[in-house]
């Protein structure tokens, strides 16, 4: 449903933004506890960045008034996927696609480590933009938690590159 609202080229800002919101949620509640099922695997979560990708940050004036909901997401995903306790464990993809999206991705396979580096592509393009944006600059905590974000995907990036010959 959100991807089909934000594919409408006649949703307002306002109205994505709500989508924003939503999507922030769903993933939020999202975590396979007793309360709320685990329906979202990371096929589907990909295929909404995905979709918030091109709807929400290729166009450059929907990007410009929805980054700020935009790096509350992208905080909230990080957030899911460095700070919950994870562990790892040789998964058939049949079991990969039971996890719920955090789980799968802080898995250490090759299909772990795919999802991560495509949220860490959207990352590293969103942060800078996010970071020469009005919206975001002129809020102290949205700075900070861009920056927060940058370190965490950062700190990963170069702890899967090796040691620095």
């Amino acid at each position: 449903l959100i991807s089909m609202l934000l594919s409408d080229s006649q949703l307002s800002n306002a109205d994505a933004g709500v989508c924003l919101r939503c999507v922030r949620q769903v993933l939020l509640h999202s975590d396979g506890s007793k309360e709320v099922p685990a329906t979202i695997n990371m096929a589907y979560f990909l295929d909404l960045m995905g979709c918030i990708w091109k709807q929400v940050f290729c166009p450059p004036a929907r990007c410009s008034m929805l980054l700020p909901q935009y790096l509350d997401l992208l905080h909230m995903i990080s957030e899911a996927i460095f700070r919950a306790p994870g562990h790892s464990v040789d998964l058939s993809d049949k079991a990969m696609s039971d996890l719920v999206w955090s789980e799968a991705i802080r898995q250490k396979n090759e299909q772990g480590s795919a999802a991560k580096a495509t949220i860490g592509a959207y990352v590293f393009h969103a942060v800078p933009a996010a970071l020469r944006c009005a919206h975001v600059t002129e809020d102290a905590r949205r700075v900070s938690q861009a920056l927060e974000v940058f370190s965490w995907w950062l700190e990963d990036s170069l702890a899967r590159s090796g040691p620095v010959p």
